[in-house]
């Protein structure tokens, strides 16, 4: 695939251990995924039978993977790199960029997603969404306790301050190594 392009999304910490938490606390209730009925925020907001650190390592060591390909792919702009809230706050400009970078032509569908014509739900643990919905990036203050969310900030606030960018395409390249995840073992393997 010598001609390939990779296209690689990069979520807020806070939305991801939101979503992983969700995902588990489902889990843990018996409530299905995706399907209704959807779990209250009180039930996912009290869940604390997971491990927060563990999420937040997930989350680092997939952003150092990201890092590590970016580096080795990134002549000819083939490993493109993007924010999720980036797409949220300007889904048209960012799709625009991806498509112009990969060679293809524009169309409004990627902005607004159907299947067969009908209008794509989504497949988010908070509902049924349209299009590229927006109010999902603040939605972690609805699963995420006050001290879920304070861990998470002290724990990750020197390499989220890096990431807060709209740049379009993300260079992962430019931030430091230190500010990964056991980069230099990643990179040796």
């Amino acid at each position: 695939f010598t001609d390939s392009s990779f296209i690689h999304p990069i979520r807020d910490v806070m939305g991801y251990v939101a979503a992983e938490k969700t995902r588990l606390a489902r889990i843990y209730y018996g409530s299905r995924r995706y399907a209704k009925p959807i779990l209250p925020y009180y039930f996912v907001k009290n869940f604390d039978g997971y491990d927060i650190e563990a999420q937040l390592r997930s989350w680092n060591t997939a952003l150092t993977r990201a890092k590590l390909l970016q580096e080795k792919y990134q002549k000819d702009n083939k490993f493109i790199i993007y924010r999720h809230e980036t797409l949220t706050k300007k889904p048209e400009e960012t799709m625009r960029y991806i498509i112009n970078e990969i060679g293809l032509n524009y169309e409004s569908i990627l902005i607004k997603p159907t299947i067969g014509g009908v209008n794509w739900s989504g497949n988010s643990h908070y509902g049924p969404q349209k299009g590229i919905a927006k109010n999902l990036n603040s939605n972690f203050k609805n699963v995420l306790s006050k001290r879920e969310i304070d861990y998470i900030n002290h724990s990750s606030d020197k390499l989220v301050s890096k990431l807060y960018t709209d740049d379009i395409p993300m260079d992962l390249t430019k931030i430091k190594h230190t500010y990964f995840f056991d980069y230099q073992r990643q990179k040796n393997m």
